[in-house]
């Protein structure tokens, strides 16, 4: 019996019709599927994919497979909040400092439009040390501030705290600066 009290569910909340972003955890695989559940029930949902090109030992293949894996994003008002739950495939949806995680309707557009932008480039990065604070210098993010989480490579991660998620990216060397 679990004694974790989710407020969204709580009989004594007050209800409102207004819709926000949140971030769903799907089960392994279910994140294209979730989404299109999601959209016949009526709900926006949004689950960004790359192309991505498979090799087997017979052929070679180009295949859709999602950029968060294992998550999801759905607008939905806390009346539908349950609906969204008992879609199959949704295991949960996300929580940041106790409460889902709710994403801002501009930040999902520059997530949005940062995605459709940068899907298929390859970049080459200069090194950064860990928790370095950089600043971005271009594309749809513009001036804006992330943390370093860690460096591998090609690839960094960088924290996204509005939506209490990591996100591995590649990027060029003009598009950091350090601060």
């Amino acid at each position: 019996m679990s004694v974790f009290k989710d407020p969204l569910l709580e009989k004594n909340t007050v209800k409102t019709q207004t819709t926000a972003w949140h971030v769903i955890y799907t089960k392994a695989k279910h994140e294209k599927k979730v989404a299109q559940l999601l959209a016949s029930k009526g709900l926006e949902a949004y689950c960004p994919i790359k192309i991505e090109q498979k090799v087997w030992s017979d052929r070679i293949k180009k295949i859709e497979t999602p950029i968060f894996r294992s998550y999801c994003f759905v607008k939905v008002s806390q009346s539908n909040y349950r609906e969204v739950l008992e879609t199959p495939g949704v295991v949960r949806y996300l929580y940041w400092c106790g409460s889902p995680a709710i994403v801002p309707d501009i930040e999902m557009t520059e997530i949005k439009n940062w995605i459709e932008k940068n899907i298929n480039k390859e970049f080459h990065l200069q090194q950064f040390k860990q928790d370095e604070i950089v600043q971005i210098q271009s594309g749809i993010l513009k001036n804006r501030n992330a943390q370093i989480v860690k460096q591998n490579g090609n690839s960094l991660i960088l924290q996204i705290n509005s939506l209490g998620l990591r996100v591995i990216c590649s990027l060029e060397e003009t598009i950091l600066s350090k601060i």
